[in-house]
């Protein structure tokens, strides 16, 4: 298996931002989630998929920068 990158879009993307969260707090739910709709809207995200080898990690790196 090699590295994938993918860019994400739609659902997929506000899925990824908000489950990568640390903290909800029920009385900022509504604030929390135009923030991140917002941020969804301003910046790519990106789901990679990685080989699990140790050994491999320069190929990784190296396909992120090249992707970047």
């Amino acid at each position: 298996m090699g590295v994938t990158i993918i860019e994400l879009y739609g659902v997929e993307k506000f899925k990824a931002l908000h489950t990568g969260d640390f903290i909800h707090f029920n009385f900022l739910k509504k604030a929390h989630l135009a923030y991140i709709a917002q941020m969804a809207q301003a910046i790519p995200v990106y789901q990679i998929q990685i080989p699990w080898d140790k050994e491999r990690l320069s190929e990784v790196y190296q396909a992120i920068l090249t992707h970047n």
